[in-house]
């Protein structure tokens, strides 16, 4: 229904504007070009051989760099403290794994933002909306189509549980769309996190 492009974005609102930006898991690189359209300096990195493939045919036919690495989230090869911000859209459960929030903490700067859009769910559509929503339910990608106050509440527990001990602040934040609204997880590097790692 056209919401997908849309329900990356989102990330958008709290990505940090200034610094290095990772893309994990870029898969076709489709944010890698929204991220150098608005002026950003990113680095895409993805297990997926073929998704990297895909992602460098795209932004060299877009004229833009493809910085691209490939490798596991969970031993990442760049520097301590060197991105300002990682993004990572409908990404599967690799993220809350421990060796990953640890390598994310680790690879952001102080103060950095580890930004996930984990969810959506469709406010509008009919017919089609409703087989979506259920296509969603039946592959696990989402427990239901209503979006309300709790369901948010549910996700921001969820994401404290798994992001605090490492050294994050989570919030969960939502921005509705023309017809879906896509929830994202922020979750900042705070300066004592050291001492509860």
């Amino acid at each position: 229904m056209g919401e997908w492009r849309e329900w990356q974005r989102a990330a958008f609102d709290h990505v940090p504007r200034e610094g290095w930006i990772l893309d994990l898991a870029h898969g076709t690189g489709n944010l890698q070009l929204d991220l150098a359209t608005r002026g950003m300096q990113s680095v895409g990195y993805d297990l997926s051989r073929s998704m990297g493939r895909i992602a460098r045919r795209k932004l060299l036919r877009a004229k833009r760099p493809a910085r691209l690495a490939r490798g596991m989230a969970q031993r990442m090869p760049f520097a301590d403290g060197v991105f300002s911000g990682i993004v990572s859209t409908f990404p599967s459960d690799f993220i809350v794994a421990e060796a990953t929030i640890r390598e994310c903490y680790r690879v952001l700067a102080a103060d950095g933002a580890l930004v996930i859009v984990p969810s959506a769910a469709f406010t509008g559509g009919g017919m089609i909306r409703r087989l979506l929503e259920f296509a969603y339910r039946v592959t696990g990608q989402q427990t239901g189509g209503d979006v309300n106050a709790a369901f948010i509440t549910h996700m921001e527990a969820f994401a404290r549980e798994r992001f605090a001990p490492y050294g994050f602040e989570v919030r969960v934040a939502s921005k509705k769309l023309k017809r879906s609204v896509a929830f994202v997880v922020v979750a900042r590097k705070t300066q004592k996190a050291d001492d509860a790692r």
